[in-house]
């Protein structure tokens, strides 16, 4: 089995390998039988999004140019597209979004949302500002995007940008592994 993932940052890489070790099995594979792409693939959308639809879209559109890209050669399984950013209802959070594709087929999937602190609000007013960077000035750390991420900085290492990935990775690979339920009747 290919995989296709539209990035090359390793906790969303690690994110989708930990995933699709997690439910191998329902594909009647073991993680050694699985080959993973890796591609940087622009997401068309801002480097800090702010919607709940701009970061499906950015997951999605990583998964369109990530098609193109993989257009020659061994055609991958599944592509997997990986945004996050923030949204802001009552309140602003954090949220990680997946869409994943396999035969023209495609489902979505999103993270647990974090609360930003107030104390940070101020700083999002900058639509040019990316997350990342503020996050990088407010934990006192530099390339925390590449570790455990804002939301590990928000839960005190509890909870890190991997393992909310992972999450969404799994919910928008629901319909391919529990076929049973997601099957047209």
């Amino acid at each position: 089995m290919i995989i296709a993932i539209g990035t090359r940052r390793p906790p969303k890489v690690n994110a989708v390998k930990a995933g699709f070790e997690r439910i191998c099995t329902h594909f009647e594979l073991s993680g050694d039988e699985i080959i993973y792409r890796l591609e940087k693939v622009e997401s068309g959308v801002s480097n800090t999004p702010r919607s709940i639809s701009e970061m499906m879209s950015g997951a999605q559109k990583r998964v369109e140019h990530l098609e193109a890209i993989c257009a020659n050669g061994p055609r991958p399984d599944f592509f997997i597209g990986l945004e996050g950013g923030l949204f802001t209802t009552n309140a602003t959070f954090l949220q990680s979004w997946v869409y994943a594709r396999k035969e023209g087929v495609g489902f979505w999937g999103s993270s647990p949302a974090i609360q930003v602190p107030d104390s940070l609000l101020p700083h999002l007013d900058d639509p040019e500002l990316e997350l990342a960077d503020l996050i990088d000035q407010v934990s006192q750390q530099s390339g925390v995007r590449n570790r455990g991420g804002a939301c590990a900085v928000f839960t005190a290492g509890l909870l890190t940008r991997q393992a909310i990935f992972e999450s969404a990775v799994l919910a928008a690979l629901a319909p391919f592994y529990n076929t049973r339920l997601y099957v047209p009747s």
